[in-house]
């Protein structure tokens, strides 16, 4: 018998950041294995296919909310959903639907906001009430204590997975940095290390709300040497893996951190801020401040390539979902009871 899963994420692509990468893995991963079939659901605007439902929205930027006939759409179209970042409103009203139920909440204890910090702690205990009998997946052993903090529950440990990537001769002085330019991801006070080490040079991965702030700054502190390459295909994306001499990251936190466990993986030099995700991949970190991460950039350009580490493949992250969908159906605590 083939299972119907629905992919529920607020982000998916053409979307970037880490949850619409990650949405986008699983599907590609899980579209051979047998007896499963995957459909992303998103609010993401986009190209409409045979594998994607992009629902219109009520509301804009963080109030954005599903329109009308969302949860029907999804009790008529699925057997399991599996539902992305607690952090937005999509993932309360996906888990209103009358389903089994895998969560994938991304959740980092923090936001880059005071005002979301403030409405999150109001919403916290609506989360928690969601959550019962809700299959619950961290990625990391950091967002698993983060998750028994807030929530009184325990989640499954499922690590996210990584891309192989072939290391090459590496340019001298090149940093590579991914992610989504948000201010959470403090992108700012790598340009300004960069600014410090006239040796080095930052290729910058991403885009977001933040780049030309931050292209502004790039020509103030360090003319010319930081490339902001903004969307990048694959094959882009594994050259500059091939090529750079480290890599680096100032994030305030994260629930995993796909790109610092790519660099792992392929054992590229690191300099990343000190937090929990970041010290549990075995990340070279470093103390707050921005000569701290000069030095640190520093100290990763003289540093020669380590040995890759183990860590899990997007196949084994998506086995492992697959089989906690299987898990989900199958168990007494997916007839959930979500009346107060």
């Amino acid at each position: 018998m083939t299972i119907r899963v629905g992919l529920v994420s607020t982000h998916a692509a053409p979307s970037v950041g880490g949850i619409a990468s990650c949405v986008a893995q699983i599907a590609s991963h899980a579209a051979d294995s047998p007896g499963v079939e995957l459909t992303t659901v998103t609010l993401t605007p986009g190209p409409h296919g045979a594998e994607v439902i992009r629902w219109p929205t009520v509301g804009k930027g963080l109030l954005a909310m599903p329109a009308k006939g969302f949860t029907p759409m999804l009790e008529q179209n699925f057997d399991v959903i599996h539902v992305f970042n607690a952090h937005t409103p999509l993932f309360l009203v996906a888990l209103g639907a009358d389903l089994p139920a895998v969560a994938t909440p991304a959740w980092h204890g923090a936001s880059e906001s005071s005002l979301r910090n403030l409405v999150w702690k109001g919403v916290t205990p609506v989360v928690r009430h969601r959550l019962r009998g809700v299959h619950i997946q961290a990625a990391s052993n950091a967002e698993a204590a983060l998750i028994t903090r807030d929530f009184g529950m325990t989640p499954e440990l499922i690590m996210q997975g990584v891309d192989r990537r072939r290391r090459g001769e590496a340019i001298p002085g090149s940093v590579l940095t991914i992610g989504r330019l948000g201010p959470e991801k403090r992108t700012d006070r790598l340009i300004e290390a960069i600014g410090r080490v006239p040796e080095a040079t930052l290729t910058i991965v991403g885009d977001g709300s933040e780049r030309h702030a931050l292209e502004l700054l790039a020509e103030q502190l360090a003319p010319g040497r930081v490339i902001f390459a903004g969307r990048v295909t694959d094959v882009e994306l594994d050259a500059l893996w091939s090529t750079t001499s480290a890599y680096a990251s100032a994030s305030e936190f994260e629930s995993y951190g796909i790109a610092v466990a790519e660099a792992i993986s392929a054992g590229v030099p690191t300099a990343c801020s000190d937090i929990p995700s970041h010290r549990e991949l075995g990340a070279t970190c470093v103390p707050e401040g921005i000569e701290a991460m000069a030095s640190g950039i520093r100290a990763a350009l003289q540093s020669p390539a380590s040995e890759s580490r183990p860590i899990p493949t997007w196949q084994d992250h998506t086995d492992a979902l697959i089989d906690l969908y299987h898990t989900a159906i199958h168990s007494p605590t997916s007839q959930r009871t979500l009346t107060s």
